[in-house]
């Protein structure tokens, strides 16, 4: 069963970079991108969604991180720090301590990501490796139509 709203991500204990709070993605249009460290497709996506950040982020475009715990080399938040500086993530990311909020959006794997828009209604959901190509469509449409 997918979430149809944009639950809240207040619960947070641990932001890495910046902090994210429900206002700050209130009537804006929400990327929220759950990834692992020890996830290949994960770092080989991420390029795609900075650039969009940087594409549509002033045309109002919010992105939010959130890292999951998929095994015990993920639950190292420095590391995941040092990732966050090497890769340049300009959008805030979360450290998703018990996978909280990974339960809270029942993502079934990572990489997954889920596109809002600006009423925080769910306009898509995907996952995996083909599930980067349709949120590119997504969004894309979702400004062309702006």
């Amino acid at each position: 069963m997918v979430i149809r709203k944009l639950p809240s991500i207040d619960g947070c204990k641990t932001w890495l970079n910046k902090q994210a709070k429900d206002k700050y993605l209130t009537g804006f249009p929400v990327i929220i991108h759950f990834f692992s460290l020890s996830c290949g497709l994960c770092h080989k996506m991420l390029p795609m969604i900075i650039t969009w950040y940087n594409d549509f982020h002033l045309k109002g475009l919010k992105c939010v991180g959130i890292h999951h715990i998929k095994s015990v080399a993920d639950d190292n938040v420095k590391e995941v720090r040092k990732f966050i500086r090497k890769n340049n993530i300009p959008y805030p990311v979360a450290f998703d301590e018990g996978n909280t909020l990974s339960k809270i959006f029942k993502i079934p794997f990572v990489p997954a990501f889920y596109f809002f828009d600006e009423k925080m209604n769910l306009r898509h959901f995907l996952a995996g490796e083909k599930g980067i190509d349709f949120l590119k469509i997504a969004v894309e449409n979702y400004f062309l139509k702006r």
